[in-house]
């Protein structure tokens, strides 16, 4: 990769993933996804992108953890999982209905026309439908992308 400091400060983000992936293995993409999506807090505003992205990782088992695949591992083969926002939309689902609901409810006191509308909701899924567990801001977090 000759790509100089200064222009890589230049490349979007989305371009420096697709650089990226050319240029580590397998399980360096998939940790260098991991901490990206980790760190975004607003991933709706780049959805597809997101959805390309997960979809793109042919080994999902490399996105977790030992112990956050060892656990995704031992869930029944049928899940619950909750959302808490305005869309259902969204690929940040939980296990925990009281994240759910604390995600639904954290932008209320903005009353934006986006956060008057949130709710929790809940849906049944296959686990292997899902992309992964991870629980590294304790969220009981599931990756789940609806096609």
């Amino acid at each position: 990769m000759n790509i100089s400091p200064e222009d890589w400060l230049d490349i979007n983000d989305w371009d420096k993933l697709v650089i990226l992936k050319k240029h580590l293995s397998q399980q360096e993409y998939a940790n260098v996804v991991k901490d990206w999506y980790i760190s975004t807090e607003f991933v709706h505003t780049d959805l597809q992108k997101w959805k390309d992205t997960f979809n793109s990782i042919t080994n999902k088992n490399l996105l977790m953890t030992y112990d956050e695949l060892n656990f995704f591992n031992n869930l029944p083969e049928k899940i619950t999982i909750y959302r808490g926002s305005y869309s259902r939309f969204g690929i940040s689902w939980t296990l925990n209905k009281d994240t759910a609901e604390w995600f639904a409810n954290r932008f209320k006191p903005v009353n934006t026309p986006e956060t008057v509308n949130t709710q929790v909701f809940k849906q049944e899924v296959y686990r292997d439908n899902c992309v992964a567990y991870f629980n590294d801001r304790d969220e009981d977090e599931i990756i789940y992308v609806e096609d």
